[in-house]
């Protein structure tokens, strides 16, 4: 007679953790599926364009191959002047640079939201080196035309008009660009707050750079006409979601028949030395209604965190204060988290009836 087998129980042990390990692979697999229908990846595209003397970053989805390439001091990994997509529609986000910035300072930030689907406008401010004195209520109003100009120059160009879903328009803006941001989506802004919060508060790093104008950086600033009021509504147009990152914020004020957007993202940093997030972040946080936060944090970080890291070839970067990270600081960690955030909130923006 045949020995009838014998399993040991370290046999049906290594048995069940095989077939435990077996189901969870499905599992993952089914949701990675599941993950990849509601956040499609693309290929980003980037170009450049100028209009009227405003100089143009617009990141995109498209097919074509992405290149290694240099941008100012940035190496990316882009589809430069590829043609975009053309089997969907995409959702616009306007994006705005801090004081006297450069678009492409986040460009790692507009390559996530592209490869999420949406189509990334971002202008250069050329009013910028006007930022001071009686001229601040000018060079703010003019952000916010900057923005809506850049909006109506892509939307121009048929390849992107025919893609471009305008039934929801979403706004992102780090530091100044925060004004601009919450301008545009319908908020004021009221320069005699801005005074009023130096005089009772120590926030000396910001308030003595509220008059000191920064240094040219090749755009041509325009000659500011306008007559604009120290407390002042620019005509806003953003219909979506608002998210600002180190934002200036007393400047602001909230008037709820006045405000567009739907929802507020707002994320000051814990180590930021030039808009102190007690001061700033938390000042929005307070002043916008409960139902208008959809997330509100303090993280670690500092104020130029939200900047790509510069490429290792930049000679002296160690020494650039936007390059610079304090001992320890995983800059490229932190955009890893922060732009994931940045793509949920704008999905879910975009997305909710």
């Amino acid at each position: 007679m045949a020995k009838p087998s014998i399993t040991s129980s370290t046999d049906l042990t290594s048995s069940a953790i095989s077939a435990v390990k077996a189901v969870g692979i499905v599992i993952l697999t089914l949701f990675l599926v599941f993950i990849g229908q509601i956040y499609p990846s693309f290929a980003a595209g980037f170009q450049t364009i100028t209009s009227s003397e405003l100089t143009i970053g617009v990141w995109y989805p498209s097919d074509a191959p992405e290149q290694d390439r240099r941008l100012g001091p940035f190496d990316v990994r882009l589809a430069f002047d590829a043609v975009p997509k053309t089997d969907g529609k995409y959702q616009i986000i306007l994006m705005s640079h801090g004081n006297s910035g450069y678009f492409r300072n986040y460009h790692l930030t507009a390559k996530a939201l592209a490869d999420a689907g949406f189509i990334v406008i971002a202008p250069m401010h050329a009013a910028d080196e006007l930022m001071k004195g009686d001229d601040i209520p000018k060079v703010l109003d003019w952000r916010v035309r900057e923005l809506k100009a850049a909006f109506d120059s892509v939307l121009d160009i048929k390849t992107f008009n025919r893609i471009a879903d305008i039934s929801r328009i979403h706004v992102l803006g780090h530091s100044l660009g925060a004004v601009t941001a919450l301008n545009a989506a319908g908020a004021g802004f009221d320069i005699t707050l801005l005074h009023e919060h130096c005089a009772r508060e120590n926030d000396p790093a910001f308030c003595e750079r509220r008059d000191r104008g920064p240094s040219q950086r090749g755009t041509i600033t325009p000659d500011l006409s306008l007559d604009i009021p120290l407390r002042h509504f620019p005509e806003a147009f953003i219909n979506g979601g608002a998210a600002v990152v180190a934002p200036v914020g007393q400047l602001v004020f909230f008037e709820e028949d006045s405000f567009l957007a739907r929802k507020v993202f707002i994320v000051g940093l814990e180590g930021d030395k030039i808009t102190l997030p007690q001061f700033h972040a938390k000042y929005l946080a307070d002043i916008f209604p409960e139902k208008y936060i959809e997330h509100y944090s303090i993280r670690p970080g500092h104020h130029f965190a939200f900047v790509a890291p510069f490429a290792d070839r930049v000679p002296g970067k160690e020494s650039i204060p936007v390059a610079k990270d304090p001992a320890g600081f995983d800059r490229k960690a932190f955009l890893d988290a922060i732009n994931q955030d940045l793509v949920e909130f704008f999905i879910s923006q975009s997305q909710t009836p």
